[in-house]
């Protein structure tokens, strides 16, 4: 909106009752807000615009994947260079002396690969987001190290339906971590229930 629309819709503004109304025995003329032009809420802000990390962000967020993302394209081509393959050769055969399901079946089987790929290439893998400032100075002194060695690993104890569970600090993400999150340092950011990076 410009700053001129901005300054025609102010809340201040007041709009004219009808002349059949100012009329009427003992009606006191009264002027009623304008709540036409009432400002609209910003949007929130997405995590992924606060910190991209090191992945390559489309789609307003959809689609996450990593920062080599021509792998994937090199995968998929792979893939459908053995099913033609397979398709012009072996298939041939495999439908005049063996059974004409062979076709429908390795398609399927190459769909549903692919879709499966494409999944777990282009979704979120569970990012954690970064502590806001005000937070991670607060989290700063949080915790103890861990053991109590000096220059260990700051962590915190909480209790979980009565068993102790410690959270280790993250010291690039300024926050202390959920059990099974770890830090990956590929993406640069912590991922829940992080096993290994995938390349895809």
């Amino acid at each position: 909106m410009s700053d001129d629309s901005e300054e025609a819709c102010s809340a201040d503004e007041l709009l004219p009752m009808p002349a059949d109304e100012e009329n009427k025995v003992g009606f006191a003329p009264q002027q009623t807000p304008n709540t036409s032009c009432a400002q609209q809420p910003t949007p929130p802000t997405k995590y992924w615009q606060l910190h991209r990390g090191r992945n390559t962000i489309c789609w307003d967020g959809r689609i996450i994947t990593a920062s080599q993302y021509n792998v994937i394209f090199l995968t998929i081509g792979l893939n459908t260079a053995v099913m033609a393959l397979f398709l012009a050769f072996d298939c041939r055969y495999l439908v005049i002396h063996v059974s004409p399901v062979f076709p429908v079946i390795a398609v399927l089987n190459y769909i549903f690969i692919v879709s499966v790929l494409l999944r777990c290439a282009l979704t979120d893998p569970g990012f954690l987001p970064r502590a806001p400032p005000d937070e991670a100075q607060y989290n700063e002194n949080k915790g103890g190290p861990l053991d109590g060695k000096v220059g260990a690993i700051k962590v915190m104890e909480i209790t979980v339906k009565g068993q102790p569970v410690k959270l280790k600090y993250c010291v690039t993400c300024k926050f202390f971590r959920p059990p099974r999150a770890s830090h990956c340092g590929t993406c640069d950011s912590c991922v829940e229930d992080f096993d290994h990076h995938c390349p895809w």
